[in-house]
């Protein structure tokens, strides 16, 4: 089953639909007004990227295999050293 997600969150469907809701995400940002359909645009988007983080931490072996101690690695590298489209 984890190695079925990591395919997943590595195709390229996956990586465009997070790029996306990056977008997306961008678009309360950019108005001063608060309204209850940025909020849902917010909960919706946040809870994507918590899953998405999460499904990239879980599958972490495969991504890092000849690394020692992947799942401890993957939350302290930085941003450049992570192979991920965004």
């Amino acid at each position: 089953m984890r190695k079925r997600l990591y395919n997943l969150i590595r195709s390229v469907p996956y990586s465009l639909s997070m790029v996306v809701l990056i977008v997306v995400s961008i678009i309360p940002l950019a108005f001063h007004e608060d309204l209850e359909a940025f909020r849902i645009i917010d909960a919706c988007t946040t809870s994507a990227f918590i899953f998405d983080y999460a499904a990239r931490w879980l599958t972490a072996d495969f991504e890092y295999s000849g690394k020692r101690m992947p799942f401890i690695r993957y939350p302290l590298l930085p941003l450049a050293d992570r192979k991920s489209v965004v």
